[in-house]
């Protein structure tokens, strides 16, 4: 009875922890090693600093490689500490999971984080001057990540445009 000829596997996604604040440098240094990476991103707000590129998931990233021939390279990366593992097997993450966040990444490079806003909406602002106003969302500005609120919280209807992460739904 002949045999089907087997066709070559993908290798598995693997989770790399990072060095602290090294997920970009680490990405870097893999793919130029010939590693597939994928190292989901968002848009960060620290305090009161401008919104700056972040990890999703901080000293961690995905690499799609064969244990058996690049587990050493990928281990000693610059950038990388170490592969997790999970006792003594590495810990591999689904196609799909990685698939899902990768249909998640905007035009722009960054996933959006929470489920977006809509004109109409009923929100509460959290953060700046007008913290604890209620209102609706009147316009949305994604390009600025902004948002048109009209506040409803004051004796007469306002107007404000605040920074879209710093209203959260009511």
């Amino acid at each position: 009875m002949p045999h089907a000829p087997l066709l070559p596997s993908t290798p598995d996604w693997y989770v790399i922890r990072t060095h602290p604040r090294q997920e970009f440098r680490a990405e870097q240094n893999l793919q130029t090693g010939g590693i597939e990476v994928f190292l989901p991103r968002i848009s960060a707000r620290r305090s009161r600093r401008p919104a700056e590129v972040a990890p999703l998931f901080p000293q961690y990233l995905f690499a799609r490689f064969e244990p058996g021939t690049r587990l050493h390279d990928v281990s000693f990366t610059r950038g990388v500490q170490a592969p997790v593992r999970v006792g003594a097997d590495l810990a591999t993450v689904d196609d799909a999971a990685v698939g899902f966040l990768r249909s998640r990444v905007r035009a722009d490079g960054l996933i959006r984080v929470g489920e977006p806003l809509h004109p109409g909406e009923r929100v509460v602002i959290a953060h700046g001057p007008f913290a604890a106003l209620a209102g609706l969302v009147e316009r949305i500005v994604p390009e600025q990540e902004r948002v048109i609120v009209l506040l409803t919280a004051v004796k007469s209807p306002m107007r404000v445009e605040v920074d879209a992460q710093s209203v959260r739904g009511a």
